[in-house]
């Protein structure tokens, strides 16, 4: 049987190993949901110029894909203001006035994900906790 200070140490070893796999779990989730949340981002990227294409933004965006997809304009210059087009100025108009819903959906995700980054936080907070206590058992030893 070992000493009291050989069972500290293992049992100091098997709560880092908990945490590790803990944090490990938690980390590949987070990687999980981000990959699936890039995926569905794509998707819908390429629905939503599909749909452009077809016209069913509207006169003003179906005009403004066709220039997107001659690489005459981005969408990113119809947004910023760098594209100066009529249907450019009608369609930033138009976020303009939704831009509020999008601030409010910004800030849903933000909150979820400070969620997520706290439990990661809260494990690696334990797992350095645990270390220093083992720290703490071998300068005993």
């Amino acid at each position: 049987m070992g000493t009291l200070a050989d069972d500290d140490i293992n049992d100091v070893l098997e709560e880092i190993r908990a945490f590790t796999a803990e944090f490990r779990e938690t980390t590949q989730q987070t990687i999980d949901e981000a990959a699936k949340e890039r995926a569905d981002a794509a998707e819908s990227k390429d629905e939503r110029e599909k749909e452009r294409r077809a016209g069913e933004h509207g006169r003003d965006w179906q005009t403004l894909q066709q220039r997107i997809d001659m690489g005459k304009t981005t969408e990113q210059d119809i947004t910023t203001g760098v594209d100066h087009s009529p249907e450019a100025v009608a369609v930033r108009r138009v976020l303009g006035a939704s831009l509020s819903q999008g601030r409010v959906m910004f800030a849903e995700q933000v909150n979820e994900n400070e969620d997520e980054f706290a439990e990661l936080q809260r494990a690696q907070a334990e797992l350095a906790r645990t270390m220093e206590r083992l720290r703490e058992l071998n300068r005993n030893l």
